[in-house]
């Protein structure tokens, strides 16, 4: 949201750091130390993706860069944080850095923006879809305290196949 220029206001910003804190003491994740990755570190995070999912390894990045970032205190603005996460999720360093500050993937994250944003009615993060199977509409919600409604409709749907 901030990095599409919607306004959050110090109330919200905390409100949003606390309460990622109070669901990841309850799930057992650890948060804190937290850097932000706002800005160059998130662009520079998704110039990779698409490298990294290639290696089959999108989710070791995405998971080691956000570690870094939110409990391990470790700035991925910084070229020794970035780095860190990279070679943390296990790809290679020298190729990495040459997709650093590209933008080959800004029409992708437009594509999935203006699906959240037009084609689901959602404006934020976590948006959640669940897709239906033939003749069974998607469910789009907005938010952490929404998950139970996507578990309740997956055992709905569970049961109704079984």
């Amino acid at each position: 949201m901030i990095m599409r220029g919607v306004p959050a206001p110090r109330p919200k910003v905390g409100y949003i750091v606390f309460d990622t804190k109070r669901e990841g003491e309850f799930l057992g994740v650890p948060f804190g130390p937290m850097l932000t990755p706002i800005g160059d570190p998130t662009r520079n995070t998704y110039a990779m993706f698409s490298w990294a999912a290639e290696q089959g390894k999108d989710v070791a990045l995405m998971s080691a860069l956000l570690k870094n970032a939110f409990a391990n205190g470790i700035g991925i603005h910084t070229e020794k944080g970035m780095r860190h996460g990279v070679e943390a999720a296990g790809l290679d360093w020298n190729e990495a850095k040459t997709r650093l500050n590209t933008d080959d993937w800004k029409p992708l994250i437009a594509q999935h923006q203006d699906e959240m944003i037009e084609g689901l009615g959602l404006w934020g993060v976590p948006s959640l879809r669940l897709s239906g199977p033939d003749g069974e509409p998607d469910i789009a919600v907005w938010g952490q305290d929404r998950l139970w409604l996507i578990a309740a409709e997956i055992r709905r749907r569970g049961t109704q196949t079984a």
